[in-house]
Formats: structure tokens, C-alpha cells, sequence
């Protein structure tokens, strides 16, 4: 009877004390915060501001028209073409041009510090707001190589790229946006030649989207009010 009692009393015992232990841990893990284990590689914050973004052979974001012009002679001449015939692609802003090198009248491979590379240059209101660069001679092996390149000649941090694909890094500071390119295609197949770096001034670039929507929204509402005055009138008789 003795023995019956004690089993008894020890089964309880060890029953409340399960009890205790798995309330016990489900409370704690409750409490405890779920740790997300991040395996994308960090990216540091690029503290540069529009005005220490890199001069690309002479040319950097903000820069004037006629500067541009005092390097390249025919590039005023290019910049005053009507812009229908430029066919920029931000063809809805009134004052931006958009000036390709191989339209100049200037021959770059007779100047030394051309003759490599040609460019893409984008201005709103006389200031430029981009420049793509492509380095016609240049073959890096692969996107570290050219990062290595790009971030030890123009003091941007390379810890605050961050390489989108295989061919492509992209870095975002306070005011500008610079693109890598490590490449292009030829015929459907990826080469190291024409290799590309795209400086933007940022706050333009937004606010020439922005301006781009207005007048969308506008052109919209213009065209639905013409539509609606149409109708109305094909359904007014008059006697």
C-alpha cells in the first residue's frame, strides 16, 4: 500500500514538473525574438554629394554648356540643333537636349584624351544632368576587375556598390547615381568590349520625371475634355 502511494506520488511529481519545463520554454521562446539571418552581402552607404562625383575626361554633373563647348568646339553647334532632330529621350522636356560624340563635327580619335571612349551627354536648362562614357578600347576581365578600376581613380567607395548582375553594379550617393557596365552584346553574346559608366545627377533626373508625369496627367485630361466635346457635339442638333 506503502509502495502503491509513493509510485503514485512521484508519477504527479514528475507530471507537474513536465508541465512546469515545457511552459517554462514555450514562455521563454515566446518572449525570445525571431533572428533573421541575412546572407545578402552589406552594402555601405555612399555619403558623397553631387559635388564630389567624379570629372569624366573633363566632364562632370552640373557642368555648363559652354564649358562642355571650350572642350569640344562643334559641341554648342550640336547642342543648338532643333530638338526633333536630336530625338532625345526625354522628348516632353522643353530644355533638355541630349548630344551623342559621334554627331560632332570634332574628331575625337584625333584627340588624345577622346580617342578611347565615346559619350552621351544630357542637359537640362544648360547644366549637365548625365554622361555615359563608354570605353571603346578597355576590356576588363570581369565586374570586380572593373570596380577595382572605377573606384581607385575616382574615389568612390567600392563597398557601396552593389552588383545588381554579373554585368552590372550600381552605386547611389547623396545627389548622383553612377552604372557600371562591364560590357555589351554582340550578337546576342555578352563581350568585354564598350565597357560603360553612367553618371547621374539624381535630384534632375526626379524631378524631370516628375515634370514628365504633369504633363502626361495633363495631355490626358486635355484629350479626354476634346473627346468629350466631340461627343457632346455629334449629339447637339442643330435645326
Amino acid at each position: 500500500m506503502l509502495s502503491f502511494l509513493n509510485r503514485s506520488i512521484l508519477t504527479v511529481i514528475c507530471t507537474s514538473l513536465s508541465i512546469v519545463l515545457v511552459a517554462g520554454t514555450a514562455l521563454s521562446q515566446g518572449k525570445r525574438p525571431t533572428r533573421v539571418i541575412d546572407t545578402k552581402p552589406k552594402v555601405g552607404a555612399c555619403v558623397l554629394t553631387l559635388a564630389d562625383s567624379p570629372r569624366l575626361r573633363g566632364f562632370y554633373l552640373n557642368q555648363s554648356e559652354r564649358d562642355i563647348a571650350s572642350l569640344l568646339p562643334s559641341f554648342h553647334k550640336a547642342y543648338e540643333i532643333e530638338k526633333d532632330e536630336l530625338l532625345p529621350s526625354r522628348e516632353l522636356i522643353s530644355d533638355f537636349r541630349e548630344v551623342r560624340s559621334d554627331k560632332l563635327d570634332d574628331d575625337l580619335t584625333a584627340i588624345e584624351e577622346y580617342r578611347d571612349v565615346s559619350f552621351i551627354w544630357q542637359l537640362l536648362s544648360g547644366r549637365l544632368v548625365s554622361l555615359s562614357v563608354t570605353y571603346e578600347d578597355y576590356e576588363p576581365m570581369n565586374m570586380n576587375d572593373f570596380l577595382e578600376a572605377v573606384t581607385s581613380t575616382t574615389g568612390l567607395p567600392l563597398k557601396s556598390f552593389h552588383v545588381v548582375d554579373p554585368h552590372t553594379a550600381v552605386i547611389n550617393c547623396d545627389g548622383f547615381s553612377v552604372i557600371l557596365k562591364d560590357g555589351s552584346f554582340t550578337k546576342a553574346k555578352w563581350s568585354p568590349n564598350r565597357s560603360q559608366l553612367i553618371l547621374t545627377d539624381t535630384v534632375a533626373s526626379a524631378a524631370m520625371d516628375a515634370e514628365e508625369k504633369e504633363i502626361k496627367k495633363q495631355r490626358a485630361k486635355d484629350e479626354a475634355a476634346k473627346k468629350a466635346e466631340e461627343e457632346k457635339r455629334k449629339r447637339t442638333f442643330k435645326p
